[in-house]
């Protein structure tokens, strides 16, 4: 696993450049965290060089009347499958099935670099 990676702006999701350099995240619990953030942004078959990379928003989460528990387990399927992830230690989830709306309100990820807070 790598050390650092790109850093990415919390509003926009961009690269972030800084007098014409691409930044770098150092800090390999904010890595781990960018990583959880992406996947779960990332929808399944979005990414062209891994089609089964993301969620899979389609089959398991945007159907007709899924259940809570359907969603929590692909969501923390998908938090558990990134690098540095040793086991999520709470998940707390704001659900609107009927606006489609899922959000983590509150979540907390042991990593190989300590807790990870999750922010919505």
């Amino acid at each position: 696993m790598a050390t650092t990676d790109l850093d990415l702006d919390p509003d926009t999701h961009d690269l972030v450049v800084r007098d014409g350099e691409l930044q770098i995240q150092r800090d390999e619990g904010e890595v781990v965290a960018q990583r959880i953030r992406t996947r779960l942004r990332t929808w399944r078959g979005e990414w062209f060089l891994d089609a089964a990379f993301g969620v899979d928003y389609f089959g398991k989460i945007l159907i007709k009347a899924p259940s809570l528990e359907q969603v929590l387990a692909e969501v923390r399927e998908q938090i558990e499958a990134v690098p540095g992830v040793r086991r999520i230690v709470q998940l707390d989830v704001d659900y609107d099935a009927a606006g489609r709306i899922l959000r983590i309100t509150d979540g907390v990820v042991e990593t190989d670099a300590g807790l990870v807070t999750l922010e919505a």
